[in-house]
């Protein structure tokens, strides 16, 4: 395995991780701005309607398992898209090295 795979593979694993834990944690800990509103009797208003409000899927809120397979998907879905772009820039760069080196050789 290359230094670069391993180093992917890390990155994923402490993503995971860090997804996991969070979810745990911080599904327990209390919303500081949603104590400040309630205290001032103030009530939330959306200016318009996200797929998954509130970072939880409809239905499923306060599910810890829930929450935790939308962070792993989230952050598949996320390091797709880089890799996705990274392999985009690096084919457009080599080629862009190409037609560099062709010219200064002529």
């Amino acid at each position: 395995m290359s230094r670069d795979s391993r180093l992917v593979l890390a990155g994923i694993i402490v993503s995971l991780i860090s997804v996991i834990m969070g979810s745990v944690l911080l599904s327990q800990s209390a919303e500081t701005l949603d104590k400040v509103a309630e205290h001032f009797d103030v009530e939330a208003t959306s200016i318009w309607n996200p797929p998954i409000p509130d970072y939880e899927i409809p239905g499923y809120e306060g599910d810890v398992q829930a929450n935790i397979a939308v962070g792993v998907a989230s952050t598949f879905l996320v390091f797709a898209a880089t890799l996705l772009v990274g392999r985009g820039l690096s084919r457009r760069i080599r080629a862009g090295a190409g037609e560099t080196s062709a010219l200064t050789e002529g």
